[in-house]
């Protein structure tokens, strides 16, 4: 491989966007697969010198990798790997009313702004999918990127600013697969890991962008969706529900099952063989509070601090909290995490079968996303009802 187009081909790519910003040629750009609605990187022929820069950052190429070589008993010791571990949420009730759980990582972000021990972070502030979204970067804290994103985001803007600006403290926010792909770039570059605070979210899988065609064709096929949050708690409390929003002013509240139930159907193939489910790879990961201690209505937060740069972030903003201990083995239990063995496996199968050009497969699973649909819709018993709205979407989009 000469660039990460075989990367997309193969379905290691998880479409962080990393290799776009760190191109020296701009010879990737990204954008969404039309038929597959997922978020993948294009490459120009003409402007790609085979420097091979992207591969050696792409987490997606190295994650697949170390599955490859990985065990059940290495993966749980990793996914646990901690420093001190918590669940707790803050105290500006205000702020955390708006947050997705327990607010922690809104809370970091804008303390540690505030008091300078970061000058920026990158962060998506958008409920808007009907292209795809970007991390940009703030140097305060704006209270519309504390809600949850299904979605895959690129992280272009995130990864071309830390290589021309090596000096500045930054925040990154971001899922497993992102926060891998920044590690692999401070490495490669040789920058200083002291600038960077990598705050990761706990990760099942992420949607593609055809889940925003689904809520607006199901719900306004006449009018024009403006707004998604995938999780609204201001009405129900935590975990919170879909609420939609329509050009006319009007929104409407989706019980979160029908985001539950959708959310198999949508999801990006690649989080099929993902196995970061805690981020392992963060300074500090923060998640929901499935534990069933100390939930208040509007939500509590896991925390697990993995490196003495999450514990000084941590440090900053505790007597701003309520936290109390739990054990790390708590955590990996309530978030079900034993369940991504089965990814472990496929991931094998997958990646060792599959030939160098990512065309020739042997012995595969019968486990990509039509297959899953179509051969072992047992596994979600609202299957059928849900190929038939896709059906009509199908038909409806290509009018």
């Amino acid at each position: 491989m000469k660039n990460i187009e075989n990367v997309a081909l193969t379905k290691k790519c998880c479409s962080c966007g990393i290799c776009a910003g760190i191109c020296p040629e701009k010879a990737i750009s990204m954008g969404i697969n039309s038929k597959t609605g997922e978020l993948l990187p294009n490459v120009s022929a003409e402007k790609c010198i085979e420097c091979g820069l992207c591969l050696k950052v792409c987490p997606g190429l190295s994650n697949a990798e170390r599955i490859l070589s990985d065990n059940p008993s290495d993966h749980k010791h990793r996914q646990c790997s901690h420093l001190e571990s918590h669940i707790g949420y803050i105290e500006d009730s205000e702020l955390l009313e708006n947050c997705t759980s327990g607010g922690i990582v809104s809370e970091l972000v804008r303390t540690l702004l505030s008091v300078s021990a970061y000058e920026s972070a990158f962060l998506v502030g958008t409920n808007q999918y009907a292209n795809f979204v970007t991390s940009s970067r703030v140097t305060a804290y704006l209270p519309g990127c504390s809600k949850s994103r299904y979605i895959a985001v690129s992280h272009e803007k995130a990864a071309e600013y830390m290589l021309s600006h090596k000096n500045e403290r930054i925040i990154i926010v971001a899922v497993g697969c992102a926060v891998t792909g920044f590690r692999n770039l401070i490495r490669q570059y040789r920058l200083n890991a002291d600038n960077y605070l990598l705050i990761g979210l706990f990760c099942d899988k992420v949607m593609t962008y055809h889940i925003w065609d689904y809520f607006g064709h199901k719900y306004n096929p006449e009018g024009c969706l403006t707004g998604l949050d995938f999780r609204n708690k201001l009405e129900s409390g935590w975990p919170g529900d879909v609420r939609l929003y329509f050009s006319n002013n009007e929104s409407m509240r989706v019980d979160r099952k029908e985001r539950m139930q959708v959310k198999n159907i949508f999801q990006n193939e690649r989080c099929m063989y993902c196995t970061d489910k805690l981020n392992e790879s963060s300074d500090i990961s923060v998640g929901d509070n499935y534990t069933g201690k100390f939930a208040p209505k509007e939500g509590s937060s896991s925390i697990i601090v993995r490196t003495d740069t999450g514990k000084r972030a941590l440090d900053q903003i505790r007597d701003k909290c309520f936290l109390t201990p739990v054990s790390v083995e708590e955590l990996y239990t309530s978030q079900q995490v034993n369940k991504k063995q089965k990814n472990m496996r496929n991931a094998k199968i997958k990646y060792k079968n599959m030939s160098h050009d990512g065309i020739s497969v042997k012995n595969i699973l019968h486990y990509t996303k039509s297959k899953l649909m179509l051969k072992a819709g047992h596994l979600f018993p609202k299957a059928p009802l849900l190929i038939q709205v896709l059906i009509k979407l199908k038909s409806t989009v290509a009018r």
